[in-house]
């Protein structure tokens, strides 16, 4: 390859979050109906009430390492390379306003979709972006001025939900 990384940046106002299969407990399987493609993540133990997923556990499957391979290999436009990646999704500033799109389908492996009827505990109020965020030098974190900005937004999200 050309070399380690190819940081692209993209603006954006809403994030489409997939929802990571939880189960109960670390040794069962997830819930029945809960059909995910081949190469999807294992089960993990739900952090919310009940076992259930929480929007951190969504941010978290959004920002983690995917490996590109199969049909999904990365092309290098500057050495015509066709090979496997590491793609990694990072905030870099937050917008005024954030909108959050929880991914309700999945696709099975024959083409056909299947709707997750997961339950999502997605917290009103002091939502934390910080461990989803990068700083200026590539490292993972958050200032304090951009921390503020996450929780004022969360707030403001809060009580427009509490006026509907």
């Amino acid at each position: 390859g050309c070399g380690p990384a190819s940081p692209g940046r993209e603006p954006f106002l809403d994030i489409s979050l997939p929802i990571p299969p939880v189960c109960a407990s670390p040794l069962s399987s997830p819930p029945a109906g809960d059909v995910r493609s081949a190469g999807s993540p294992r089960a993990e133990r739900g952090h919310g009430p009940g076992g259930c997923v929480t929007l951190q556990q969504c941010l978290a499957a959004h920002t983690r390492d995917e490996t590109l391979a199969g049909p999904g290999r990365f092309y290098c436009e500057r050495c015509g390379d066709v090979g496997g990646a590491t793609k990694q999704n990072k905030l870099q500033t937050l917008p005024p306003v954030l909108c959050l799109h929880l991914k309700r389908f999945t696709w099975r492996g024959t083409g056909a979709r299947s709707k997750l009827d997961a339950h999502v505990d997605f917290p009103l109020h002091s939502l934390d972006l910080s461990p989803y965020m990068e700083t200026a030098d590539g490292s993972e974190g958050l200032e304090k001025a951009a921390a503020e900005t996450a929780a004022a937004a969360a707030e403001a999200a809060a009580e427009m939900a509490d006026m509907a």
